[in-house]
């Protein structure tokens, strides 16, 4: 495995980290820009030349990426890159543009993992002192008085590899360590490894806040847990949209009438096509979802017609789902507070205690849907 650093500046941008991880969310890949700096005109990189830096970029690919170290050397983090480009069409985000960024090359991450948090002296004395530099004899990376070029080509002394399963591991940065162990436990004994893998990032922190919450009030009368409520509110509508859409790009492609199917939010107007292209200003809401699966008949009926395993529970048992959730969301919109036995019933349905989950169930048949997608 080929390994690089690259040395981040905050000045470009305050949350460099943060930026690229909301997109890594929502996209499963996120470009990261190495910007050129105004200060160095130069054209051998890390004192090889060009068609050196050019065949090692071209040797980057899905089956053999890169580990690309990320630093401001108070934070370490490493990612997966699988290509390396001059230009690319992956998402990145708008600061690049906005502020007119003469980027170099783009790096195109899968995956990326928090290895060091605010702590400059653990990176100086325990992690830049692994990495070698091959275009410096080899030498042992130098913090101090060093005129390296970034992104800089690096072993390492004690190889590792950060990415040798296929677990994902941007979910977990900047993650506390109860929010860890609350997430290892629904892994091993409630979930297990493949929902928690396919389940959005968002669905994930908001079903693990309202865990964390719950347990540190379960005990209080007084609580009031409307917000676990809009955890699991927003939970199943991220998981019920993950579905929708891909149900809907499925159905479009065998009838192309789908796409011009209209639906309407607070008196905006939008279509299914739009929804499914993300060319749209406003999505479904679940009370939207609710109808477009049981009361349009085009849409019902080709559930119908195409989908037959999974038709029952995509027209009835999502929309009993939606009514669940509706009917204690909507109590706590008007100050009414829900009661922790309705919480305590939700969670249980919520997390699939003594019975099925919802968020399990609505996950498994996405994947269904992927197979034959």
């Amino acid at each position: 495995m080929q390994h690089m650093i690259i040395l981040y500046n905050p000045y470009y941008q305050s949350e460099v980290i943060e930026s690229h991880l909301e997109i890594l969310k929502n996209e499963s890949k996120v470009a990261f820009g190495k910007i050129k700096s105004k200060l160095n005109n130069y054209t051998n990189l890390n004192n090889s030349s060009s068609n050196t830096i050019k065949s090692f970029y071209a040797n980057i690919t899905n089956t053999n990426p890169l580990q690309l170290f990320l630093t401001d050397y108070a934070n370490l983090f490493v990612a997966k890159v699988t290509q390396i480009l001059e230009q690319t069409n992956v998402k990145s985000p708008s600061y690049y543009k906005d502020k007119s960024l003469e980027v170099e090359n783009w790096f195109i991450i899968e995956d990326m993992r928090e290895i060091v948090l605010n702590d400059f002296a653990k990176i100086r004395d325990y992690h830049l002192p692994n990495f070698t530099t091959p275009h410096n004899g080899n030498r042992t990376f130098a913090l101090y008085g060093n005129n390296y070029k970034y992104p800089l080509i690096v072993n390492m002394k004690e190889d590792r590899n950060y990415f040798q399963t296929n677990k994902t591991h941007y979910k977990d940065i900047f993650k506390t360590k109860n929010y860890l162990d609350i997430k290892h436990k629904m892994q091993e004994y409630v979930f297990g490894v493949k929902i928690i893998e396919s389940m959005h990032p968002d669905s994930l922190d908001n079903i693990i806040s309202a865990e964390m919450e719950y347990q540190e009030n379960k005990d209080n009368p007084l609580y009031d847990f409307t917000g676990i409520v809009i955890w699991y509110s927003k939970t199943m509508e991220q998981e019920i949209k993950l579905l929708a859409r891909l149900l809907f790009n499925f159905l479009i492609k065998k009838d192309k009438n789908i796409a011009n199917i209209i639906y309407s939010v607070q008196q905006r107007k939008s279509s299914i096509g739009e929804f499914v292209h993300k060319q749209t200003t406003i999505d479904p809401n679940i009370g939207t979802f609710r109808y477009l699966f049981t009361s349009n008949k085009a849409i019902s009926s080709a559930i119908n017609y195409y989908l037959n395993p999974q038709k029952d529970f995509i027209t009835k048992k999502i929309g009993h789902y939606i009514s669940q959730i509706q009917s204690i969301r909507n109590k706590s919109a008007h100050s009414e507070k829900p009661k922790i036995e309705q919480v305590k019933k939700l969670r249980e349905s919520v997390l699939g205690i003594s019975q099925s989950s919802m968020i399990s169930n609505i996950i498994d048949v996405r994947l269904e849907i992927t197979k034959i997608y």
